[in-house]
């Protein structure tokens, strides 16, 4: 399984890449859409990256720049942790 530093690494790679934006500074606290000045439709375009990339599956109805269960935008540091989640259920499901 992939570390959080090289998730981190992947997801930042994704949302920079795929935006076709250069941003420096960025850390786990950095909010796409209140710092990054991007959209929740750009989250869109990020989630089919991160499922390239990463080989897992996001739901249509999961944003991964929108929390929508607390009604805010995520941090990197978030997405990474959903990621993870996404990354950790489909390896429980291939070990079935």
């Amino acid at each position: 399984m992939r570390t959080k530093k090289d998730l981190y690494a992947v997801v930042c790679d994704c949302i920079l890449g795929a935006l076709k934006i250069e941003a420096s500074g960025i850390t786990e606290k950095t909010d796409p859409i209140k710092d990054l000045g991007r959209d929740s439709f750009d989250g869109v375009e990020v989630a089919a990256e991160l499922c390239l990339r990463l080989g897992i599956e996001i739901p249509f109805d999961v944003n991964p720049f929108v929390d929508d269960k607390k009604e805010r935008s995520r941090c990197i540091g978030e997405i990474v942790e959903l990621c993870l989640t996404y990354i950790q259920e489909k390896e429980g499901k291939s070990h079935d």
